[in-house]
């Protein structure tokens, strides 16, 4: 559905760098309680409500690498985690907590770009994602 996804006919580095932001933006809205997010709600329903990225040097971009940052902070930690040498509770329980975190981000999969896909941005695609962080922060 090209008519609703103004980034459906994007290909190559183009497509990666602007679906990254899509999943940024995403990432932002399942974690509005500690990280704000960009763009705010219900911005899905304007056709081209997010314009496209042309350059990796945009602005926007930051966003995109500050998502990277957490991420990779998170894997460090879940890996930490995992070859402690003193295995506690409490290893054990950061290690789960952070798995269970990202398991629940695959549901963001139809906004990846790895599937041409109508909807690209969607408040309600968010729903399932922000469980984890619902739970994590009490």
């Amino acid at each position: 559905r090209p008519a609703e996804n103004p980034f459906y006919h994007f290909t190559g580095i183009h497509r990666v760098r602007n679906y990254l932001y899509v999943i940024a933006i995403h990432l932002h809205k399942s974690w509005g309680m500690i990280v704000p997010n960009p763009i705010g709600f219900a911005h899905e329903y304007g056709y081209d409500c997010i314009p496209a990225l042309e350059d990796w040097n945009d602005e926007r971009m930051r966003s995109v690498y500050g998502m990277g940052g957490l991420l990779v902070l998170s894997l460090i930690v879940a890996i930490a985690c995992l070859f402690n040498k003193r295995q506690n509770q409490l290893t054990g329980k950061t290690f789960g907590l952070i798995a269970i975190h990202w398991a629940w981000m695959l549901t963001l999969f139809p906004i990846s770009g790895l599937v041409k896909v109508g909807t690209f941005v969607s408040d309600r695609i968010v729903v399932a994602s922000t469980v984890s962080v619902s739970w994590i922060s009490g």
